[in-house]
């Protein structure tokens, strides 16, 4: 391709946020963890399969099929509950974490049946403080 000659459009998306398809009816409450599962989005379950990609900005409900209704997900740092049996400590800091369910994460893979969450960035006493 030539070098430019004239001005052009400026095409851009803000890198920690975009717009998925949902799961057919799945129930996606903001703030929720979001997963993808194949090529559609929905809240955080315990399974090694998913990808998780952000949270929930706001509620979406899926529709009759999978991608009929769009969901909006957002990337960054979030406090999430912390799991009671597989507690996330501060030594876990800078180490990854893993979805239990859409609003607690782990320190435990369990043999590797859990995603990744994304990586401890602080733990507090009422929480967990996760990157996605």
């Amino acid at each position: 391709m030539a070098a430019q000659t004239d001005n052009r459009r400026i095409d851009r998306r803000e890198p920690h946020r975009r717009v998925l398809p949902v799961k057919a009816d799945a129930v996606c409450f903001q703030g929720a963890i979001a997963v993808m599962d194949g090529a559609v989005v929905k809240p955080g379950v315990a399974a090694a399969s998913l990808r998780t990609v952000g949270i929930f900005e706001s509620y979406a409900k899926g529709g009759a099929t999978d991608g009929a209704v769009k969901a909006q997900v957002v990337r960054g740092t979030y406090k999430f509950a912390n799991d009671g049996a597989g507690a996330v400590t501060a030594a876990h800091i800078g180490s990854s974490c893993y979805v239990l369910d859409d609003q607690t994460v782990s320190s435990s893979h369990n043999t590797n049946t859990r995603s990744v969450a994304g990586v401890v960035f602080d733990v507090e006493s009422d929480g967990v403080w996760v990157t996605i």
